[in-house]
C-alpha cells in the first residue's frame, strides 16, 4: 500500500495514504501547494532583481552567447569578479555594487531555503531536478561572496590611503588586491539561517538514504527573514554584554566603570580595523568626528547623561551581516590575530591619551613620506603607534581586571620598575593576587618586596663528583678526578631602589662568601667584578694517579662565565627576552658561591645580608614592614582622594583614588569572565617558580 511521501510533525513519515492521483495525502498535499508557491515566488523575485539592478558600469564579456537576447534570470555572468573590482576606484560604485550583492545574495538565500525545505519536507527519496537547480544558486551565492569580500578589500584600501593610514595594510597588501579576496572564506561573509538547527541545508551530491525531515509541517511558511532576525538578535545580545560591563553592583567607583566601558570600546575599535569588511561597514556608518558621534561634549562624553555609544549604534544598526556580527564576536577572544594582551594594554592606554591637538602626521622612512598618527573609528581613535612608557597604576589595575596572567602582563610591560612594581604589589597588599606565585619560597618573597627579580639559578646541579678512570691498555694507569660544581644565582635589581645599591655593594665585599659581578644596563658599565679572572668559574676539575695524589693537586677551571658586558645579552637571558624585548633600566647581577657550598646555605647567606642591609633580622619582620608601609601609602592616597601619579583626561580626578578598595578590586576581576574562555591558557613566562626559562641546571661553558 502506498503511503504519502511527506513527514509528519514529529518527523515519522506520513502514515497517511495519498490522495486520488496525488503523491501526497489530501493535508500534505495543500501544505505542498503553499510550499511550491513560496519557493517559486522567491525565485521570481531574485531573478527579477537580478535583471533590474545590474552593476553601474559593469560590462558583460561580448564573447558570451545570448548577451544580445534579453535576459530573464540571473546567470554568473552578470556578477563581477575579482579583476573587475580591482580596476574601479570609485568608492560610491564599489559601494552601490556592494549593496546589489548584498541584496542578490539575500534573494538568492531565500529561493535556497525555500526549495531546499520543499524538497525535504515532501520528497523522502529526493528529487534531483531540485539537487541541480540548488547546485546552481549555491554556485551563485559563492561567486556573491567572493565579490563581496574583493569590493571590502578594495574599500579598505582606498580609505586608509585617503585619510594616510597605510599602517593598518597587512605586510603584503602591495600586491594586487585580487590576492586578498579570499582573505575571509566564503562561509564568513553571508547572512545563512543553514544552521539554525538540527536540519542541514548543504545539498550533497548524491540522494540521501534517509533525509532529515522537519520538526513541524507549519514551519514550512516560516519566513527565512524571521529566523534571520532571531540569529542576528541572539549575536548581537552577547556583543552587548561587553559594552554594558561592567556593573556598579561588584563594588567598582562609577567613574571606574565608566573607563572600563571606554577600555572595552577600545578593544573594540582596534579589532574592528584589523578587518576589511567590518572597518568599511563602521566608516560608512560613522565616517569623521564631526558626523555626530562628537568625541568630547561638554568636557567629557564619558560623564555626559546624552552619550550614546556609537558602537552599541553600529552593532544594532542594519549593515552588518550575520556573519559579520558573528565574526566580530569570534574576534573578541584571546588568540592569534584576535585579541592578545598587547591589544588589550594598548586599549588601556588610549584612555589616558589626549586625543585633541594630537592629530599631526608624522614623517616615516627615508622618503619622508607623511603618515596619519591616528584614524577616527566609531567616535574614537586608533594611534598607529603605542602609547610609550609605563602604565600609571590605575591602568595596571585594568590590566589586572582583564588579564589574569603574570606571564601576559610581563610581555606588556614596558619597563623593568613597571615590571616589578607589579610583582611587589601582588604580594605586598596582595593587590595583583593573579599575579602572584602561591608556592614562593620566603627569599622569593623577600626579593619581590626589594625589587629584586631571581632569573635563574643552578640548584640541581651535582656539587661534587670523583670518577675513577681505568683505561684499556695496561700501559696506562689508572686516574682519579674530582670534578667540582658551584652554586650562582642570576638576578635583576632595581636601579631606583636605593637600598639595592646598598646591597649590592655589601655582597660584593663579601669575598669570602661571593664572587660578584654586575652591570647597568642603562649605561653598560660594568660596576663590580671579581678580583681574580677565575672568578666566575662554574666547574673545575683536579686529577692524580691516587685518590691521596688527586687531593693534593690544585683544581683547574674547566667552564665558566666570561666577564665582560655582554655575558647578559648572550649567556644569560632574562625572562622578557622570551617577548622579544629587553629592559633597559635595571641591574644586572651575577652571584656566585665562593666556598662551593650547598645551595641552601649559598641563599641563607644571600639573606643574611640583605637583611642587614635593610636593618631587618628576619625575613618575616621585613615583610610585615613592607605590608604596613604599603598601608600606610595607600591611606594617604585614600585621604586626598587624588591621583597620585597621573589623571585621565576623559575622567575628572577630583573625586577618585588611584587605589581602589578591596572590594574595588575584587569586583574589577569579574571583567575577567568576559574573556573567561580566552585567557584559560596562560603564557609562560613570569611567575617566579613557573617561570622555568629563569632556571638554569648547569652554566654553559
Amino acid at each position: 500500500m502506498k503511503k504519502c511521501l511527506a513527514f509528519t510533525r514529529f518527523g515519522a513519515p506520513c502514515p497517511e495514504p495519498p490522495a486520488s492521483g496525488s503523491k501526497w495525502c489530501i493535508t500534505h498535499e495543500e501544505l505542498q501547494g503553499k510550499c511550491l508557491r513560496i519557493y517559486k515566488h522567491h525565485s521570481r523575485e531574485l531573478d527579477r532583481y537580478a535583471v533590474e539592478n545590474p552593476y553601474l558600469n559593469f560590462r558583460i564579456p561580448a564573447d558570451e552567447p545570448h548577451v544580445s537576447q534579453p535576459r530573464t534570470h540571473i546567470t554568473a555572468e552578470m556578477i563581477p569578479d575579482a579583476s573587475h573590482v580591482a580596476q574601479v576606484d570609485d568608492q560610491e560604485a564599489l559601494r552601490a555594487w556592494y549593496q546589489i550583492a548584498r541584496r542578490t545574495w539575500a534573494l538568492a538565500n531565500r529561493a535556497v531555503l525555500a526549495r531546499e525545505h520543499h524538497h525535504s519536507q515532501f520528497y523522502q527519496h529526493g528529487d534531483d531536478s531540485h539537487r541541480h537547480f540548488n547546485e546552481i544558486l549555491r554556485h551563485k551565492q559563492d561567486v556573491l561572496e567572493q565579490l563581496m569580500s574583493a569590493i571590502d578589500q578594495k574599500l579598505f584600501e582606498l580609505t586608509i590611503g585617503a585619510e594616510e593610514a597605510e599602517w593598518l595594510l597587512p605586510e603584503k597588501s602591495n600586491e594586487s588586491s585580487s590576492a586578498h579576496v579570499l582573505m575571509f572564506s566564503c562561509d564568513e561573509l553571508a547572512d545563512s539561517c543553514s544552521r539554525d538547527g538540527p536540519t542541514t541545508l548543504e545539498t550533497p551530491f548524491t540522494p540521501p538514504s534517509s533525509p532529515t525531515p522537519c520538526q513541524q509541517c507549519e514551519s514550512v511558511s516560516e519566513d527565512p527573514d524571521e529566523k534571520l532576525y532571531r540569529k542576528k538578535k541572539t549575536v548581537i545580545g552577547q556583543l552587548m554584554n561587553y559594552l554594558d560591563f561592567p556593573q556598579t553592583s561588584f563594588g567598582i567607583p562609577l567613574e571606574a566603570c565608566q573607563e572600563l566601558q571606554e577600555i572595552i570600546r577600545n578593544i573594540f575599535r582596534r579589532i574592528i580595523v584589523r578587518d576589511a569588511g567590518l572597518f568599511v561597514r563602521a566608516k560608512e556608518f560613522d565616517p569623521s568626528p564631526s558626523s555626530g558621534s562628537g568625541l568630547y561634549p561638554e568636557n567629557s562624553r564619558l560623564n555626559h547623561e546624552d552619550f550614546q555609544c556609537p558602537i552599541k549604534a553600529f552593532i544594532n544598526s542594519d549593515r552588518l551581516s550575520l556573519k559579520e556580527l558573528e565574526r566580530l564576536w569570534g574576534l573578541m577572544k584571546l588568540g592569534k590575530d584576535k585579541i592578545g594582551p598587547e591589544l588589550i594594554r594598548n586599549s588601556i592606554a588610549d584612555i589616558y591619551r589626549d586625543p585633541i591637538g594630537n592629530d599631526a602626521k608624522q614623517k616615516v622612512g627615508t622618503n619622508n613620506v607623511k603618515k596619519s598618527a591616528k584614524i577616527w573609528i566609531l567616535g574614537g581613535y586608533v594611534w598607529r603607534k603605542a602609547q610609550e612608557g609605563p602604565l600609571i597604576r590605575s591602568g595596571c589595575d585594568y590590566l589586572h581586571a582583564l588579564v589574569g596572567c603574570a606571564g601576559c602582563m610581563l610581555s606588556v610591560c614596558r619597563t623593568f620598575e613597571e615590571w616589578i612594581e607589579n610583582r611587589r604589589l601582588a604580594f605586598v597588599g596582595y593587590r595583583y593576587d593573579a599575579w602572584a606565585e602561591p608556592q614562593e619560597q620566603p627569599f622569593e618573597r623577600l626579593f619581590r618586596c626589594l625589587r629584586i627579580v631571581v632569573c635563574r639559578h643552578n640548584c640541581h646541579s651535582k656539587r661534587y663528583k670523583v670518577e675513577k678512570i681505568v683505561p684499556k691498555s695496561k700501559k696506562l694507569k689508572t686516574v682519579y678526578t674530582e670534578t667540582q660544581e658551584r652554586h650562582f644565582l642570576q638576578l635583576c635589581m632595581s636601579l631606583a631602589d636605593p637600598r639595592v645599591d646598598k646591597i649590592i655593594n655589601a655582597l660584593h665585599m663579601q669575598t669570602t662568601l661571593f664572587n660578584l659581578f654586575a652591570v647597568r644596563r642603562d649605561t653598560g658599565e660594568i660596576t663590580h667584578r671579581p678580583a681574580s679572572e677565575d672568578g666566575l668559574w662554574c666547574s673545575r676539575i683536579r686529577s692524580g694517579y691516587s685518590a691521596v695524589e688527586r687531593k693534593t693537586k690544585r683544581f683547574t677551571p674547566a667552564s665558566a662565565f666570561k666577564a665582560d658586558k655582554h655575558l647578559f645579552r648572550n649567556t644569560l637571558c632574562s625572562p622578557e627576552t622570551a617577548f622579544k624585548h629587553r629592559f633597559n633600566d635595571c641591574w644586572d647581577v651575577l652571584i656566585m658561591d665562593a666556598k662551593a657550598g650547598d645551595f641552601q646555605s649559598f641563599i641563607a647567606s644571600i639573606e643574611k645580608v640583605a637583611l642587614q642591609v635593610i636593618g631587618f633580622a628576619s625575613i618575616k619582620e621585613a615583610l610585615i614592614n613592607e605590608q604596613k608601609q604599603e598601608l600606610v601609602i595607600k591611606g594617604k592616597n585614600d585621604s586626598t582622594g587624588l591621583f597620585a601619579v597621573s589623571s585621565s583626561p576623559t575622567l575628572s580626578s577630583s573625586n577618585r583614588s588611584t587605589f581602589f578598595s578591596k572590594n574595588a578590586i575584587a569586583g574589577l576581576q569579574n571583567c575577567r569572565l568576559l574573556f573567561k574562555d580566552s585567557f584559560s591558557k596562560e603564557i609562560p613566562g613570569a611567575n617566579s617558580r613557573n617561570d622555568k626559562s629563569a632556571i638554569l641546571t648547569s652554566a654553559k661553558k
